[in-house]
């Protein structure tokens, strides 16, 4: 339309058609001599002429082609204007709509920086929260999937983020609400032993660490898989029945782990606290361990060592 306005411009509103010349003055040699002889040439109108041809069909179809320019000038500038107030803005700042049959994403990706679009998946910048913890781990392998995914689909770099913190949310929430679980876990699982084995449960709790460690030790466990069996039968956070089965284990095993009748005990329902202080007892000066040292008796020292490797193991679990 602007080309068809600018061809219609340059024709002077005063020249009709078929005038020539710049306007006003002589008239152009043989103005005034008589046509030639035959049939006269058929006079071509303005709108056929060789620059108005593209547009010949729609100046045709629109009532514009009149044998007055002057005529058809003030209809094609109305019709313009009006469909600009249609559109609502300039025709020059209209985007293309897609192509037959070409994707929406596609087309959506080649206009990428109107529609905040990367030229890469790569190139859209995923912010985590701040407030995510620093001991969670974060999926990025899933984040370079979601990535390609809203490349493909024309996703702009607001929108994923968007996304990506509704998705960071929901799962700060499910960790929440697992620690919340887990600490009620914990809380009826303490209820459960002291119900069951009343002011024994400290003392149960050892029995169940020590017959850990020995089975382990017999089965050849690895310090890992130890740590991971220790962390199932730490109070308070372990399993209930796990506990209650390596305490039984230690409760059968109790009688061959028992000490002599040395006034000191390192079995299997010794706590904590109790070998700590069996263990200063022995090493401390005046102690058994302490004196056979100091005496370099080697026959007290081989006695004596296996009950203090016991106690030194009783505190470190």
């Amino acid at each position: 339309m602007n080309s068809f306005l600018k061809l219609m411009l340059k024709q002077p509103l005063w020249q009709g058609a078929g005038e020539g010349g710049q306007g006003g003055g002589d008239p152009a040699p043989g103005a005034g001599d008589p046509p030639p002889a035959g049939d006269p040439a058929p006079a071509t109108k303005w709108f056929e002429a060789e620059a108005y041809q593209p547009y010949s069909e729609m100046l045709v179809a629109k009532g514009f082609a009149t044998d007055d320019m002057q005529d058809a000038l003030p209809k094609v500038l109305n019709a313009y204007a009006q469909a600009e107030k249609r559109l609502g803005k300039p025709a020059d700042s209209m985007m293309d709509r897609p192509g037959k049959d070409q994707p929406v994403p596609e087309w959506m990706r080649a206009n990428g920086d109107l529609f905040g679009i990367p030229e890469a998946a790569d190139k859209y910048q995923v912010n985590r929260p701040d407030d995510w913890p620093k001991d969670a781990a974060w999926n990025e392998a899933l984040e370079a999937q979601v990535r390609d995914i809203a490349f493909e689909e024309g996703v702009s770099q607001a929108a994923l983020q968007r996304m990506s913190d509704v998705y960071a949310a929901s799962v700060q929430k499910l960790m929440d609400d697992a620690d919340q679980m887990l600490e009620q876990a914990n809380t009826e699982m303490m209820g459960e032993l002291e119900k069951s084995w009343g002011k024994e449960t400290d003392a149960r709790l050892a029995m169940a660490l020590q017959a850990k460690s020995v089975v382990a030790e017999k089965a050849g466990l690895s310090p890992e898989h130890i740590a991971n069996l220790a962390e199932a039968l730490k109070p308070k956070i372990g399993d209930a029945g796990t506990i209650k089965l390596f305490a039984a284990i230690g409760e059968m095993m109790s009688d061959d782990m028992l000490p002599g009748n040395d006034g000191l005990t390192a079995g299997m329902g010794t706590t904590p606290e109790q070998a700590r202080a069996d263990l200063a007892a022995l090493t401390s000066p005046g102690g058994d361990y302490f004196e056979a040292v100091q005496k370099k008796d080697r026959a007290a020292i081989t006695r004596l060592q296996p009950k203090v490797d016991r106690l030194r193991r009783i505190v470190s679990s």
